[in-house]
């Protein structure tokens, strides 16, 4: 057959040969393959002029992924769907079929028990994870083709039980029974979720613990015997769930100490009950992060009590309270910062970030010890402090030496305004003697309005009127206010706009020259440097300013560049003591000048009459 031929054409030439070979079947089957790959070729040509069916494979796998992975467990429609985007053409399905990590992800619930069994033919010998529901899709669990491939394949496992499910380890006991060898189970992450609290006994996950990394348990209680070490568990992570010591049954800070490699630790949500025999558990320098949540106010002392027994030298400490009530009583929380101190670690920066309504997050940074310098030095976080226990905070950070720290204010999605309209958030801070302060963010110029009043503001008694009252952040030394872009919008937020916000900080900067020139006044060291963004450095108060400050007034884009670099240290030198080197000339040399001027002026004069 003609291939260059139109398709009717082709469809009559067909049939007059099919009427001529009559009923030679084997002479029909040779003519319908021809006729397949005539079809075949005039596919090949059209798909030649066809973007979408002549993509390369990594696009077609990156489109394929992304369409799986755009799901979400409340609208997972998408993942419904995403098998029908391989039926685009011959190469897509190809493509699809060859591509594994599209079928190595089972989630029952989403693609149906008959579909999955397909997923698992497709698998083969690769490793996958499983996503399943322990009653409503047990007979898939349940089933011999999985249960082969659990032992040597299986490395996530996600598992929900619903309130009607008796026994939670009944449902592991028969995955897992389809041992062939002693060696241990490959499965490296293990989740298991319940809708309501139920106990499960260790012995259900002992064959999966040895090579187990991650494991998450919400309204899972472990009863009975635990494993006696969990060797390469990296992350845990409890969720409403009872964390206590009770008789024969050890608590989490027991089996944490059979966990020589965690680097991550996350308890929400829990109770926890002191025991009388409980030690305090020392974390390894491993520790990355260990994160603290309380949905309400009777968790958070839940919290607290655990904080106290697991001591950390290193990585990250979060501490994140929701819905609590302006009666709760959260001053032991914020002792987390004073414990840390008073264990020999110094502070070494304080940022705060403005996040939205009422609320914002802390973070307070520890210098690493000098044997330390490759370990990860020790942060606390305080998430979602709200306005009500913004002074409580404030209040627990006397006493502690804020010499050489750094005050970090960001105001990336929200304002000192939109935190509280009652007082001013920064003015709280005036106590610190901290001796650096950035303010950054798209809302900086706003902030640094609420700052620069701060630094007028009486420590204890609002604006200073007369006397020799205490300045507020006594050991500053530097400013920098950070390059902003206020958004100017039809509903800006806080009421202002680009034009405006110059206009409230010009008016602010009045405040920041009155601070500067009262520390000299008084004899106190006068703010070193001040930086601020290109915009302000034309303003008419940067020149008085100029005077007041130790150095020089520069840009941020100095003060930050060059930060950190040696040679931009050294240029950054020259440009901020230049006034300091002229008036060391001034002083120097201007005297001598002076004496020998006559000299100069005479021999000048008998050496022109000479000419």
């Amino acid at each position: 057959m003609d291939s260059s031929r139109r398709s009717s054409e082709l469809k009559d030439a067909w049939s007059e040969e099919l009427l001529a070979l009559g009923d030679n079947v084997p002479a029909i089957e040779s003519s319908l393959r021809d006729a397949q790959a005539v079809v075949r070729l005039h596919a090949s040509k059209l798909n030649a002029h066809n973007i979408a069916a002549s993509l390369p494979v990594e696009v077609l796998e990156y489109i394929l992924l992304e369409t799986r992975l755009c799901g979400t467990e409340d609208d997972p429609r998408f993942q419904d769907d995403w098998p029908l985007v391989t039926q685009v053409c011959h190469h897509w399905r190809r493509v699809g079929l060859a591509y594994t990590r599209l079928w190595t992800d089972i989630d029952v619930q989403v693609h149906g028990i008959p579909f999955c069994k397909e997923m698992l033919l497709r698998v083969g010998t690769r490793p996958f994870a499983l996503n399943a529901r322990a009653k409503e899709d047990l007979e898939f669990l349940s089933s011999y083709c999985l249960r082969e491939r659990i032992w040597r394949q299986l490395l996530k496992l996600e598992l929900h039980y619903d309130a009607q499910m008796a026994f939670a380890g009944s449902v592991l006991d028969i995955m897992f029974s389809h041992s062939q060898t002693d060696s241990p189970s490959v499965l490296q992450s293990l989740t298991l979720t319940s809708e309501v609290p139920r106990n499960l006994h260790w012995s259900s996950v002992r064959s999966m613990v040895p090579n187990l990394q991650t494991l998450h348990l919400s309204y899972v209680y472990p009863t009975g015997v635990a494993p006696p070490a969990f060797p390469r568990l990296t992350t845990i992570t409890l969720t409403n769930t009872v964390v206590s010591t009770s008789d024969g049954v050890p608590g989490f800070l027991r089996l944490l100490r059979a966990m020589p490699t965690i680097e991550t630790v996350t308890i929400a949500n829990c109770s926890f009950t002191p025991h009388v025999s409980e030690v305090k558990v020392v974390l390894p320098r491993s520790m990355k992060c260990v994160e603290f949540k309380a949905f309400d106010s009777w968790h958070v002392h839940q919290v607290r009590a655990l904080s106290l027994l697991m001591e950390q030298a290193t990585g990250d400490r979060k501490f994140s309270v929701w819905n609590i009530g302006d009666d709760t009583d959260i001053h032991d929380l914020f002792a987390e910062v004073r414990e840390a101190y008073e264990r020999g670690n110094a502070v070494r920066e304080i940022l705060i970030e403005f996040r939205g309504w009422s609320y914002l997050d802390i973070r307070i940074e520890f210098c690493a010890g000098a044997r330390d310098q490759d370990s990860q030095p020790l942060c606390i976080y305080f998430e979602r402090v709200y306005s009500q226990h913004w002074i409580i905070f404030c209040s627990s950070l006397d006493g502690i030496d804020m010499r050489d720290v750094t005050l970090r204010v960001v105001s990336e999605d929200a304002t000192p305004a939109t935190y509280s309209a009652t007082f001013n958030a920064l003015a709280e801070l005036q106590r610190l003697a901290v001796s650096t302060i950035y303010v950054t963010g798209a809302f900086a110029c706003t902030a640094a309005t609420y700052l620069f009043i701060a630094l007028h503001m009486d420590v204890d008694e609002g604006y200073v009127d007369s006397g020799p009252t205490p300045l507020a952040f006594a050991a500053l030394r530097d400013i920098a206010i950070g390059n902003y872009d206020h958004p100017s919008t039809d509903t800006p937020q806080d009421g202002h706009d680009i034009a405006q916000c110059s206009t409230n900080v010009d008016e602010s900067a009045f405040h920041l020259l009155w601070y500067a020139r009262t520390r000299r006044i008084r004899a106190m060291e006068p703010l070193r440097t001040v930086a601020l963004p290109e915009m302000l450095l034309s303003k008419p108060w940067v020149d008085e300013l100029n005077e007041l400050v130790e150095e020089e007034v520069v840009s941020y884009e100095l003060y930050t560049g060059l930060e950190g670099d040696e040679e931009g240290r050294s240029c950054r030198a020259i440009v901020l003591w230049r006034p300091l080197f002229r008036n060391a000339v001034w002083a120097l040399w201007m005297p001598r000048f002076l004496v020998f001027a006559p000299i100069i002026g005479v021999l000048g004069l008998r050496l022109t009459r000479s000419l």
